[in-house]
């Protein structure tokens, strides 16, 4: 994980869960993307996955909460 970070809070990636969301490989820290920085993003996948590493297994499934539009 050397040199990667959070493409939302830039921080590196050192110690932190990891978040990936359920439908791509995107990383990001899992405190960014369970938070406010995703916004609508939200609503295109239902489950995020938490990791320790990049190539780690999936260490626990949380489910997303779909935000109403309007």
């Amino acid at each position: 994980m050397k040199g990667m970070s959070c493409p939302f809070c830039l921080n590196r990636f050192i110690g932190q869960d990891l978040g990936v969301p359920e439908n791509c490989d995107h990383i990001f820290c899992f405190e960014c993307m369970s938070g406010q920085h995703f916004g609508n993003s939200l609503n295109e996948f239902s489950y995020i996955h938490m990791k320790r590493s990049p190539d780690g297994k999936v260490i626990k499934k949380v489910s997303v909460r779909v935000r109403s539009k309007g």
